[in-house]
């Protein structure tokens, strides 16, 4: 705790520690006000009295007691760390990245030091950087001590961010290991699995919670989508039971709503299915994952006026919300190509695209053209493959999906081999590429062509 060397300071100091411990600050200022009568040399005086400061919310004289604490003794780890902590809280991320930085060269293997640095890294955008503080002290155990459960948590928390599912899942059951109550951990465990279809994982962990924490709506609501996720007719019984029951919280009254709604869909009850997005819509009418979702069942089952409505409202109230916003975008879109007005859905589109950057103007245009294929407007989905296959021709993703189009529409078979040979020069190791033309072999009866990239297939995956 203290490098005093002089035994009336330690003294002092050992004192000084004791009523801040206790919360006797003012005490505690005292004592360290005597000691500096008799040396005002000590840093650890000077520190002390920076650390009663933090604890009365005085930052600024926290920190000029604290640097002229680092004037007297530029190695002491402590003074570095409270420094970039007052930074820290004061929303100077790069300062206390500055002061952080310096108590890592001093102390390379302190973990507190090394987790510091990861969150200041990953509030500054730094992410690779930060990630390897978070590793470091969640994976390596620096100091050979027991690892901190924050330390574990940001460790999981950036691997979901990087989208290293399996590893995040690890580090969040190593947490839950060592400190089973860490609810966050929890949730996002069950995210985690969810993210990976573990849908089996998930209700076995969930039902365990359940037996331990009866009363805990959020695990109940879990469950249910859990287990309509499993697409397990022997679930149902048990999905409406769930979703009968009667929830205090407005936000799982919508869940479960929306669970059943889906439900009734899967079991062919389109009518009670309808009722049921009828009335979510009705329930929260400004909500844009609601209006998205309801637009979602009519668009897939041609109702496309009801569609267009609920993508509509989605888009005005969807704020600043991207996924949201794109969402009632692609739905209006697809219902004026369901409606037979392509040039309006076309018009649309494109303004939409006009304030995007090259590379955001690609990846919608290859997520419309997905969206239209299973839709089954076969022409438009090809024809916005074949924007991105001729503005990049190094974006194998757009390639195979413009192969995959053109072998479905089946019109000109010569036109489908010239595109796959084509795509195969520039992407040779593309299994999808492979298996297509392996079944365009057998389609054309070719079976010679089929079997050799079939082989070729194989031998890459």
């Amino acid at each position: 705790m203290s490098t005093t060397t002089n035994p009336y300071h330690l003294v002092d100091h050992q004192t000084a520690y004791e009523l801040i411990g206790s919360s006797q600050l003012l005490q505690a200022h005292e004592v360290l006000m005597q000691t500096l009568q008799k040396d005002e040399s000590n840093d650890e005086t000077w520190q002390l009295l920076g650390l009663i400061a933090i604890l009365q919310a005085d930052t600024e004289t926290a920190k000029t007691l604290l640097q002229h604490a680092l004037s007297l003794n530029p190695q002491r780890v402590l003074t570095l760390k409270l420094l970039a902590q007052i930074n820290l809280e004061a929303g100077q991320a790069k300062q206390a990245l500055k002061w952080f930085k310096q108590a890592e060269k001093l102390a390379p293997d302190d973990a507190e030091v090394k987790a510091s640095l990861g969150l200041v890294l990953s509030e500054l955008g730094k992410s690779k950087q930060a990630g390897a503080y978070f590793k470091q002290t969640a994976h390596e155990g620096s100091t050979g001590t027991e690892v901190r459960p924050e330390f574990l948590f940001n460790a999981a928390l950036f691997e979901m961010k990087q989208g290293e599912w399996l590893l995040a899942e690890e580090t969040l059951r190593r947490l839950l290991t060592t400190n089973p109550l860490h609810d966050r951990a929890r949730i996002e465990l069950v995210g985690v699995l969810k993210k990976q279809k573990k849908f089996d994982e998930v209700v076995g962990f969930l039902r365990d919670l359940i037996h331990q924490y009866n009363a805990d709506e959020s695990l109940k609501i879990e469950l249910m989508e859990a287990l309509f996720e499993q697409e397990a007719p022997e679930n149902h019984d048990e999905v409406r039971q769930l979703g009968g029951q009667d929830w205090g919280n407005t936000e799982f009254v919508i869940r479960a709503m929306f669970v059943l709604g889906r439900l009734h869909e899967r079991e062919g009850h389109l009518h009670d299915a309808e009722t049921l997005f009828v009335s979510l819509t009705k329930l929260v009418p400004n909500n844009a994952i609601v209006r998205n979702s309801a637009g979602g069942f009519f668009l897939k089952h041609r109702y496309y006026s009801q569609a267009f409505n609920n993508f509509m409202a989605a888009q005005a109230c969807a704020g600043h919300d991207k996924d949201e916003q794109l969402a009632a975008m692609f739905g209006i879109v697809r219902c004026a190509y369901g409606s037979g007005a392509p040039d309006l859905a076309q018009s649309y589109f494109e303004d939409r695209l006009a304030e995007d950057t090259k590379l955001e103007r690609h990846r919608h245009l290859l997520m419309l053209a997905v969206l239209l294929q299973q839709d089954g407007f076969l022409v438009p989905a090809a024809n916005y493959a074949r924007r991105v296959v001729d503005e990049d021709p190094r974006q194998q993703e757009a390639h195979e999906l413009l192969a995959k189009v053109l072998y479905d529409q089946g019109k000109d078979l010569d036109a489908v081999l010239d595109f796959l040979n084509l795509a195969l020069s520039r992407f040779p190791k593309s299994f999808f590429l492979h298996f297509l033309m392996s079944n365009y072999g057998m389609r054309v009866a070719d079976v010679r062509l089929g079997l050799k990239h079939a082989r070729r297939a194989l031998q890459i995956d």
